[in-house]
């Protein structure tokens, strides 16, 4: 296979768009879930950089909490991903996984490219279809 260039916001959106994917046809909620904070992390740094309102659960919203608050919220969108990622401080651990929240990274990260010129995931409206408006 030859090599391909690919740009930060191509990676976003293959990793969305198989996100989506895997939602929708698979019950394999770890992949799903790690491939959505993936792109979601990824999209959330690249925002911050040129100042972007979104993904607003893990910016903007952040900036309505107060210290103890932010802290929390920041652990608990974190440790499933990081759990699913990583074995280094917890290897017999187990963890109690809510799957809305991959719903929740993902209809975040579709907010962006709903006012966006940039090229939405082939995917995108497909999810705002079944999840209704976009915010």
């Amino acid at each position: 296979m030859a090599k391909v260039q690919i740009t930060k916001f191509d990676a976003i959106r293959a990793q969305i768009d198989a996100a989506i994917e895997l939602y929708f046809v698979s019950d394999n909620i770890v992949a799903t879930h790690t491939l959505a904070a993936a792109a979601y992390n990824v999209y959330r740094v690249l925002a911050d950089r040129d100042g972007s309102e979104h993904p607003f659960l893990k910016s903007g919203f952040l900036k309505t909490l107060s210290k103890s608050e932010k802290k929390q919220l920041i652990q608990f969108l974190n440790k499933p991903e990081n759990f699913f990622k990583h074995a280094d401080h917890d290897p017999n651990d187990s963890l109690s996984f809510d799957p809305e929240l991959t719903e929740i990274l993902l209809m975040d990260a579709c907010a962006y490219f709903k006012n966006s010129n940039i090229q939405k995931p082939k995917n995108y409206e497909i999810f705002k279809a079944w999840v209704g408006k976009i915010k």
